[in-house]
């Protein structure tokens, strides 16, 4: 008998994307499963077109919940994972997708692990596909943190791959699960949760979710202001640990990477969306945080400097040239 999975939707008035990440959960060649949304107080019509659905084909529960008002991404999760009763636990976004093999392959690599080690295994994640609006595979996201998570985290960074994190669900109630006055960086605060109870992660290289470009859309980006605030949140909460884990000097560097690391990604965001305001205050609040330093110069110019090639440059000339490479 396989363990049960509970897989867990959050979403917000998204009704067509949520219904292909709900399609793609329902298509896994894993079982047992089940699938819970939660909708964080919007209306989409999404309770309605599970009925629907389920009226038409009832072998995998899918339950329905809705937040009484808006509650935040890391609240609404949450309440998903309190209402699982999977073994394991599996995160999927209302806008992206899995490959039917994705728990599968998940899970053998989870057994193969623990087959060979006597560590606490808490995490499980993959690489990710990044597609445009039309389909085209633009770019892999790297799979996630793995082995002792503390060490992985010190020697490369927090790593989160959108709609990978497969869990035990007990590991995750004994950590208490995401952080609810965190608006945003719930996904790094969670690897973080997990890295400072010494818990193991396991990271399978093989893109196994589908995200779309979320250029322009509406996302958790979307106030500028709000989502930098935020970051400093998080920053603020894990800076001991870190100082604990690095010491004073290299903790400070560290955090100072972190913050232009996140912050670049949302100056491209809004500088490709045309939202030249706010792209402004985003670059000076990067860096007035992190500073002009070479490591902080290179963390912003690179990743934009791609990004600005590719709005100008023609995409099949884009998808030859990374052929080439």
């Amino acid at each position: 008998m396989f363990p049960l999975i509970s897989i867990i939707i959050p979403t917000y008035n998204r009704y067509d994307e949520c219904i292909r990440a709900i399609e793609s959960a329902l298509c896994q060649d894993y079982k047992p499963i089940n699938i819970i949304v939660v909708e964080d107080g919007s209306a989409s019509g999404i309770k309605e077109w599970i009925q629907g659905r389920l009226k038409s084909d009832a072998r995998i529960p899918i339950k329905y919940f809705n937040n009484e008002k808006n509650l935040g991404l890391a609240a609404t999760k949450n309440n998903g994972i309190k209402s699982a009763d999977g073994d394991y636990v599996a995160i999927l976004d209302d806008d992206d997708e899995w490959k039917a093999n994705k728990l599968s392959v998940q899970m053998m690599s989870l057994k193969d692990f623990l087959v060979d080690n006597h560590d606490e295994l808490a995490i499980v994640t993959s690489a990710v596909e990044v597609r445009d609006e039309a389909g085209i595979i633009e770019y892999i996201t790297p799979c996630g943190n793995s082995g002792r998570l503390k060490d992985d985290i010190i020697a490369n960074g927090i790593k989160t791959p959108s709609s990978t994190f497969l869990m035990p669900r007990k590991a995750v109630l004994e950590i208490g699960g995401y952080d609810e006055s965190l608006r945003s960086s719930t996904d790094h605060d969670m690897m973080m949760s997990l890295a400072s109870q010494n818990f193991f992660g396991v990271a399978v290289h093989e893109a196994l979710a589908i995200n779309y470009s979320r250029v322009g859309r509406n996302t958790n980006m979307t106030n500028t202001k709000q989502r930098l605030i935020s970051v400093d949140q998080f920053l603020k909460k894990w800076t001991p640990t870190i100082e604990n884990w690095l010491g004073v000097k290299k903790a400070k560097s560290f955090c100072k990477i972190y913050f232009a690391k996140v912050g670049t990604i949302l100056f491209i965001n809004k500088l490709l969306s045309g939202n030249f305001f706010e792209a402004v205050y985003c670059i000076g609040r990067i860096f007035s945080r992190s500073g002009f330093g070479a490591s902080i110069i290179k963390v912003v110019f690179f990743p934009t400097f791609k990004a600005v090639l590719k709005l100008f440059l023609p995409k099949p000339l884009i998808r030859k040239m990374k052929g080439l490479s």
